[in-house]
C-alpha cells in the first residue's frame, strides 16, 4: 500500500471515529435533554393537576355552600308558608263550621218557646255564611286546587240552601210542598255538615302533615 493510500485510509478512519464520537455525544446529550424535558413537563403537569384539583375543590365547596344557603332559605320560606297555610286552614274551617251551625239552627223545625226567633237566626246564618265565603275567597290562593274546589262546592251549596229556605219556606206558602222542601233543605245541611265536611277535614289534615290521613288518601 502506498503512503498516499495509507494516509487516506488513516484519515478516513479518523474522520469516521470523530463522527461516531460526536454522534454518540450528541445522542447522549439529546437523551439527557429529553429526560430533563420530560421531568420538567411531568413536574409542571403534576403542578397543574394539583392547581386544577385545588380550584375544583374550592369551586365544589363554594357550590355546596351556596346550595346549602339556598336550601336553608327554601326551608324558611316553606316553614313560613306552612305556618300561614295552617293558620288559614284553621280560619276557613272555623268559619265554615260557624256557617253550617248557624244555617242548621236557622232551618231547624223545632223552635222552643222563648228561644231566638227564626228571623234573628236567619240574620245570624246570613252573616256567618257571608263571613265564611269572604274568608275563603280572600285566602283561597293558599289552598291547593283540589281542596279549594271542595270548599267552593260546599259554599255554593250552603248559600243555595239558605236562599231555598228563605224564599221557599220562610216566605213560601203553607202546605205539603213547603214541608217537603223544608225536609230536603235540612237533609242537605246535614250532608254538608257530615260527609262533605269530613272529607274536607281529611284533606286539611293531610295538608298539615297528618301521615295517617295522607296514607288513607293515597290508598283511596
Amino acid at each position: 500500500m502506498s503512503a498516499l493510500a495509507a494516509a487516506y485510509v488513516a484519515k478516513t478512519y479518523l474522520s469516521e471515529k470523530i463522527k461516531a464520537a460526536i454522534r454518540s455525544e450528541y445522542e447522549e446529550r439529546l437523551e439527557i435533554l429529553k429526560a430533563d424535558l420530560k421531568a420538567s413537563n411531568d413536574a409542571e403537569l403534576e403542578k397543574l393537576k394539583a392547581q386544577l384539583k385545588a380550584q375544583g375543590d374550592v369551586a365544589i365547596e363554594r357550590l355546596k355552600s351556596e346550595l346549602a344557603v339556598v336550601a336553608a332559605q327554601r326551608n324558611v320560606e316553606f316553614s313560613h308558608l306552612h305556618s300561614k297555610r295552617a293558620e288559614i286552614l284553621a280560619e276557613v274551617h272555623a268559619d265554615l263550621r260557624d256557617a253550617l251551625d248557624a244555617t242548621a239552627d236557622y232551618t231547624k223545625a223545632f223552635e222552643p218557646v222563648g228561644g231566638t226567633s227564626r228571623a234573628e237566626r236567619g240574620v245570624k246564618a246570613a252573616e256567618a255564611t257571608n263571613k265564611f265565603i269572604r274568608t275563603f275567597r280572600t285566602k283561597e290562593i293558599y289552598l291547593p286546587e283540589a281542596a279549594a274546589d271542595k270548599v267552593r262546592a260546599i259554599a255554593d251549596e250552603l248559600k243555595f240552601a239558605f236562599f231555598q229556605f228563605l224564599y221557599g219556606v220562610d216566605y213560601g206558602d203553607l202546605g205539603a210542598e213547603r214541608t217537603t222542601k223544608w225536609l230536603e233543605i235540612q237533609e242537605k245541611i246535614e250532608r254538608l255538615s257530615g260527609p262533605a265536611t269530613k272529607e274536607l277535614q281529611r284533606d286539611f289534615r293531610g295538608l298539615l302533615g297528618d301521615q295517617t290521613t295522607e296514607g288513607r288518601l293515597a290508598s283511596s
